[in-house]
Formats: structure tokens, sequence, C-alpha cells
């Protein structure tokens, strides 16, 4: 007699490299991934034996060329960037990423340097990093950066299909539709206000725009939107932490904007 499979077999597993195919109305899900860029091979090395440790993939590239190129391939959670790059340096790097355009221009970036003084110069705002650390603290550091910039979840796609299934496809699309465009209106107006240095109405801003972020389990949006709120309100609060923190917000938001586009799109397919 033929047997078939055992109703608590496991199904079975997607060849290495392959994304396993997707139930209806969810998203592919790939381990998040790091770009390491340093011109120096045992740093290189050493990155990706941590960073894979800690379960995330990994790419490693050695110049400015090769990085711009590898970001616009795929799409990493966080670039870890070295400022001392033979050739283009990492803050020109980091400043032509940022002109891309796309999602490629909103990916996190943490710069890394042996010297500690290079983060105290104009190239720091001119690259636009979302961090800097310190070579002889990075390894102590890797573990809570990676789940800041990559373990936080932009969409918890579990959370929207459950709402989905409650509400109904059109109902829920309706509703995501409404808070991304009141969600764009609100980043406009925040700027507007940081540029007219208005700190008051743009933490009212900001303090809407993450309880939104928390409804919809954007985590990291939330958090990004909580240290803008918090320079925002901060005795002796500057123009360029503000600034620099806003940056950071913004791209939250455009990838977090980008994953409801995404979902909307297959909710969509899926309805039709």
């Amino acid at each position: 007699m033929i047997m078939g499979p055992k109703r608590d077999e496991a199904p079975p597993k997607a060849p290495p490299g392959v994304l396993p195919k997707a139930p209806p109305g969810v998203l592919p899900k790939a381990p998040p991934g790091v770009l390491i860029v340093d011109d120096n091979p045992s740093i290189r090395a050493l990155l990706e034996m941590q960073i894979r440790r800690l379960g995330y993939r990994t790419l490693a590239v050695k110049d400015g060329d090769e990085a711009l190129a590898a970001a616009q391939a795929d799409d990493f959670g966080l670039i870890l960037m070295d400022y001392s790059l033979t050739g283009m340096s990492g803050a020109d790097v980091v400043s032509r990423l940022r002109a891309l355009g796309g999602r490629a221009s909103d990916i996190p970036v943490v710069g890394i340097s042996a010297n500690p003084d290079f983060f105290r110069t104009p190239h720091e705002d001119a690259a636009r990093v979302d961090a800097n650390i310190d070579k002889a603290n990075l390894h102590q550091s890797l573990p809570a950066m990676l789940e800041r910039y990559v373990g936080m979840k932009e969409l918890d796609l579990d959370e929207l299909a459950h709402r989905h299934d409650i509400l109904g496809a059109t109902k829920m699309r309706q509703i995501v539709t409404a808070f991304l465009t009141e969600g764009d209106g609100r980043i406009t107006a925040l700027e507007a206000a940081l540029a007219r240095g208005d700190y008051r109405d743009a933490a009212e801003i900001v303090h809407r725009l993450k309880g939104g972020a928390a409804v919809f389990q954007m985590r990291r949006l939330h958090a990004l939107l909580g240290e803008l709120e918090n320079a925002l309100t901060a005795e002796g609060a500057t123009e360029a932490d503000a600034r620099s923190r806003f940056d950071s917000a913004a791209r939250g938001w455009r990838r977090a904007r980008g994953c409801c586009l995404r979902w909307l799109d297959e909710s969509s397919a899926q309805q039709d």
C-alpha cells in the first residue's frame, strides 16, 4: 500500500538561495541583508563572520563603485560604510547613494572608522549617515545595531493580513491608502515646520505620525520618529541634530511606505 505524507510532516524546504513560495496574499520573506563596504579584506571577512553568526545574510565589497552597484541590485536593511576607502571616500559614496533616488537611496547607513576624530568633521553631515561607530567598539555594538536597523520590521505583514481578513480586502486597502496619503502630507508639513524653525509644531506632527506608525506596526519607523521627537523637545535642541534625525525618519517613512505599496499591489492582484 502506498502511504501519503504524514500530517505533521514538515513541507520540503526550498533549495539554498531560493525563496519558498509564499501563500496567497503574503509577500515572500528573505533574511535581512547587510552590505559591508571596506577596502581591508581582513575586516570584511571578520565582519561577515560576526554578522552571519547573528543570523543575517551579508555581502562584502571593497570600494564605492561596487557598493553603489550592490545597493541598487539587492534590498539591504543596512550598509556598514568605512569612511577611509581607497578611491572614492565613504562619505562620497553615501552622498551618491542618497542622490540615486528609489529604494536604494533610503537604506540606513552606519559609518565606521578607526579614527573617531573623523566623526567630528563636516563629512558626516554631507554624507547623511544614520549613525557612526568607532571600529574599536564595533564588535560590542553589532548585536544592538543590527537589531535596530535590520531586525525591526518595516511593516508587520502578519498583522496586516489579519486585519485584511477581518475588515475585508476593499476596506483594508482604503484604510492603508488613506494612511499613506495622510503620512505624505505630514512629512511635507514636518519639513516645512523645521525649515521655519517651529520645533513645537514639528514635534506635534511627529507625535501624530508616530501614533500612525504604532497602529500599523511600523516598528523601525516608530523608533526613528521617537528619536526625532526627543531631539525636537530636548532643551537646547540644535538645527543640525533635528535635521539629521528628520532625514533618517524621512528615509524610514519612504521604506515603510514602499512596503505598504507592495502589499497593496499584492492584495489587488489576489483580489483580481
